[in-house]
């Protein structure tokens, strides 16, 4: 189960990955809940995540070391490549993301890792997303609140 943290935590880096040229659209400002699904459907716990919508961008900023970080809007969809340095793997990513930046939206996401990564050569995630209403009090845009229990 550890192992499926790390990997967990290492996808949600990449999600965090700066990509310039194409811009994704900005999320609606507000909570949101994100449940992740990784290597066919081992549930992590749900996180809340406060948004800013003015200054968001679902792949956000990172100290991510990404050599190719390519977005492009395909039809509905939106298609993003990714190669990154994740302690001394390269990981190439390709995540797919469709939906609403102001409801719901979903990234199915498949990574490769050369060498292998905490011995994984491969991993896939599915994350969905939906808006909640307002950041709760004292929340502040960034905050990532894990909930409790697994496969909620």
């Amino acid at each position: 189960m550890k192992r499926i943290i790390t990997l967990t935590l290492s996808a949600v880096l990449l999600l965090s990955a700066p990509a310039p040229g194409a811009e994704l659209p900005k999320r609606k400002s507000g909570l949101w809940e994100m449940k992740v699904k990784v290597d066919g459907g081992v549930a992590m716990p749900a996180l809340q995540h406060c948004v800013d919508g003015a200054q968001d961008d679902l792949l956000g900023e990172s100290s991510a070391d990404c050599s190719k970080r390519e977005v492009r809007k395909d039809g509905e969809r939106w298609v993003a490549d990714l190669v990154c340095k994740v302690e001394g793997s390269t990981a190439t990513s390709r995540m797919v993301i469709t939906g609403s930046f102001d409801g719901a939206y979903r990234v199915e996401s498949k990574t490769s890792y050369e060498p292998p990564y905490k011995g994984v050569k491969e991993s896939s995630l599915v994350q969905e997303a939906k808006f909640l209403g307002p950041c709760k009090p004292g929340q502040k845009p960034g905050d990532l609140v894990p909930q409790m229990g697994f496969g909620r």
